[in-house]
């Protein structure tokens, strides 16, 4: 390829990017904005979470996690 014909491709490109940019431009000027904004919505009273079961679960992870460290390693004497 010599170097006319690498110029005419990129401003062939260059020209086909900007007439796209300009006709999807033009379509979004075009549209109507909306004519109100919608309505806030109203919180509702969040649920209170059940304090006895957190707690047990609590309870249980931290069980657990203190048998799994407090678990003797099986090694052996050749380690």
């Amino acid at each position: 390829m010599n170097m006319l014909s690498r110029a005419t491709l990129l401003c062939t490109r260059a020209i086909g990017w900007v007439g796209g940019l300009a006709l999807t431009a033009g379509i979004a000027i075009a549209q109507q904005a909306p004519s109100g904004l919608p309505a806030t919505p109203t919180p509702a009273k969040p649920d209170t979470p059940p304090t006895l079961m957190t707690l047990l679960v609590v309870f249980l992870i931290a069980a657990l996690t203190l048998f799994a460290s407090l678990m003797p390693a099986k090694r052996g004497h050749q380690d």
